[in-house]
């Protein structure tokens, strides 16, 4: 193509500034026509015209954490679902700025268009054939997905792809898989597809099933006496972590919140303790009996780790147990 003198001064003017497809977007949207990316490419290089890496809005390190989904930015994100037109990245920037008086970058963007689907930006396989409805192929850990849409419903997601164990368990009960659930084969043959090796468990169960101190499982019958098992176990911490206590620290009876349900141990510290950077450490376990290697004489461990008696420890304290066992035995 020809470039007239205004669009060569468009390109001299608007060049460095974002990437080249932006360059397109916007050339497209001041002339009306849209070059390849190789011609612009070329013809800029021709101008002299270079990317800055170090300009480039592409690049610039965020003003400010933003956090989309949270409470204290429900303002912005309602004013991102309202304005965002999912075309121009720096229109939508500038825009942005205009009305709360900082500016984002260019990741935050699609980072929010990614996540609430208002991405218009489409990928079709690079000019490939799409796959038809209904293809398989291996996914992660040997499992099966199967394709069950042409595109998927959150542009930039591959959410036109499920887990076929998943559909078969789905089409064997007649409902959909709850959220937070999925699918475990009885037998671990992920090749065999019966309804009767299909069982739905909660994914925060995988742990608590695959924990080395519960029985294995091998088939749909055994599996369910692990479920319910975790079942037994999960009300039994639940019953220890959220039940009334004393503070190791302060003495005061508290009663755990319920998002410490979760926590792998229970909490022995009050909230207000917990406030003062008090916390309590712990009880220590009896490490056992050792024998030391500088002099050879049985001792108690204070730490399961423990080498050296007291004693020895006290001679020489910043001494490894190796190097104060040579030096004794070449005194010796």
């Amino acid at each position: 193509m020809r470039y007239t003198e205004a669009m060569e001064g468009w390109i001299r003017q608007n060049y460095r500034k974002g990437t080249i497809n932006d360059n397109l977007d916007a050339f497209e949207a001041e002339f009306g026509i849209r070059p390849s990316k190789q011609a612009l490419y070329v013809k800029a290089h021709k101008m002299g015209l270079r990317k800055d890496a170090h300009s480039n809005e592409r690049y610039v390190p965020a003003v400010k954490r933003m956090r989309w989904s949270a409470k204290e930015f429900e303002r912005e994100r309602e004013w991102m679902l309202a304005n965002d037109t999912g075309e121009s990245v720096f229109t939508t920037i500038d825009a942005f700025e205009r009305e709360f008086g900082f500016r984002l970058n260019r990741s935050q963007v699609s980072l929010f268009r990614s996540t609430y689907g208002t991405s218009k930006r489409v990928s079709h396989g690079g000019g490939k054939p799409a796959l038809p409805i209904g293809t398989e192929r291996p996914g992660k850990d040997g499992y099966i997905k199967v394709k069950v849409r042409e595109f998927p419903t959150v542009p930039q997601s591959k959410d036109n792809w499920r887990f076929k164990h998943h559909l078969a368990w789905e089409e064997a009960n007649g409902r959909k898989l709850p959220d937070g659930w999925t699918v475990l084969f009885a037998d671990h043959d992920k090749d065999n597809y019966d309804p009767g090796n299909l069982v739905a468990v909660p994914r925060n169960w995988i742990g608590v099933l695959n924990n080395p101190e519960l029985p294995a499982y091998s088939d749909r019958e055994t599996l369910e006496a692990c479920i319910a098992l975790a079942k037994l176990n999960s009300s039994l911490r639940d019953a220890t972590h959220l039940s009334e206590r004393k503070c190791r620290v302060c003495g005061t009876p508290f009663t755990p919140t319920e998002a410490q349900r979760s926590y792998r141990t229970p909490v022995m510290t009050c909230p207000e303790c917990r406030a003062a950077g008090k916390r309590w450490a712990g009880e220590r376990k009896p490490a056992g009996e050792g024998v030391c290697v500088v002099c050879g004489k049985a001792f108690p461990k204070r730490i399961p780790s423990q080498r050296r008696c007291s004693e020895c420890v006290a001679e020489k304290p910043k001494a490894s147990p190796d190097r104060h066992a040579e030096r004794a035995r070449s005194r010796s």
